[in-house]
């Protein structure tokens, strides 16, 4: 099982049943360092993980198997999955647009 910190829509069981078929429970947590920017691109928005010395992204860490995190991987295709710790200690895959706002040094 893979271990997947979710922090915008894949937290709503509408576009998770909509993606894979079925919601899927997760447990809440968070990241220091990082923050959640609203950023746009041709008209559209969307969220955005980027790297603050204090900041905080709160979210779920859901669990999904390799076949769940194919799909998610095309869904989520304008997005790297990178790998982080959260607050309570556990090891996530995230999805964070890559750009010059993360600080490679905070990642896993």
């Amino acid at each position: 099982m893979i271990k997947l910190f979710t922090y915008g829509e894949l937290q709503r069981s509408d576009i998770q049943i909509k993606i894979l078929g079925k919601e899927i429970d997760g447990t809440v947590d968070s990241i220091s360092n990082w923050i959640v920017l609203n950023e746009f691109d041709h008209g559209t928005s969307y969220l955005q993980l980027a790297s603050q010395p204090q900041g905080i992204v709160f979210g779920k860490v859901i669990e999904i198997t390799d076949e769940q995190i194919k799909i998610l991987d095309k869904y989520e295709n304008a997005y790297f999955r990178y790998t982080l710790k959260t607050d309570n200690g556990i090891v996530v895959e995230t999805y964070i647009k890559d750009n010059d706002k993360i600080n490679k040094n905070d990642i896993f």
